[in-house]
């Protein structure tokens, strides 16, 4: 996994709501140097337990 030092805004353009779940949504979004299309999920961690949090980790090393 690639981590990029600055905040998401920095390299992406957020775009229109495509869905939304207990615990977040997701979006279409724009990486601004390459113009690539992209969807991302936004988390609302203050709705989230503990338990949560370990399955989101866990959903994140599968992903990548």
């Amino acid at each position: 996994m690639k981590e990029n030092k600055g905040k998401l805004k920095d390299f992406y353009k957020i775009g229109k709501l495509i869905g939304s779940g207990a615990f977040g949504d997701v979006r279409i979004c724009l990486h601004i140097e390459t113009d690539q299309q992209w969807a991302i999920k936004i988390m609302h961690k203050q709705n989230m337990s503990k338990e949560d949090e370990e399955q989101l980790m866990n959903e994140i090393h599968i992903l990548a």
